[in-house]
């Protein structure tokens, strides 16, 4: 065949012998378990205490934070009112101003499509000047019992 000598012939085999295949494949195991499994457990276990535990987030609450949120939009739609026209809307004018034009103003600009109501589906009572705010308004809920006066109510 050629003139080499036998000590030059190369023998081609896998680059790794066939127990560092099971070697490997037991690490990727490893890996697989540490960097996606466990995560996942300890995310899972996390939550499961968290609710137990620390269990912060009733209904009530979240309606009280989108009813607060709610107001908070009112009140930013307000001040653009008093932007565009150098005013709030009165007390006869209500919170409506928001949605049609009152009587008589020039570069009234649509502030909202719709009054919201609160999370109890109520209407928010608007006073201009405000109790509470008597340099400008107030926006409030008559909270989770309908009733305004009462402790519960939420405003601006």
């Amino acid at each position: 065949m050629t003139d080499r000598p036998e000590s030059d012939v190369v023998a081609y085999s896998s680059p790794q012998p066939h127990g560092q295949h099971k070697a490997i494949k037991s690490w990727v195991k490893w890996i697989i378990l540490v960097f996606v499994c466990l995560p996942v457990i300890v995310t899972l276990v996390g939550a499961i205490l968290s609710l137990l535990f620390f269990p912060g987030r009733t209904d009530e609450n979240m309606h009280e934070k989108s009813t607060m949120a709610q107001i908070n939009v009112v009140v930013y739609a307000l001040n653009m009112f008093k932007e565009d026209n150098g005013r709030y809307p009165t007390p006869a004018e209500g919170l409506d101003a928001l949605v049609h034009s009152p009587a008589g103003l020039t570069n009234w600009r649509q502030s909202m499509v719709e009054v919201p109501l609160d999370s109890w589906g109520n209407n928010f009572r608007y006073s201009c000047p405000g109790k509470k705010n008597p340099g400008s308004f107030d926006v409030i809920s008559a909270g989770p019992d309908g009733k305004f006066g009462t402790a519960d109510d939420i405003e601006n």
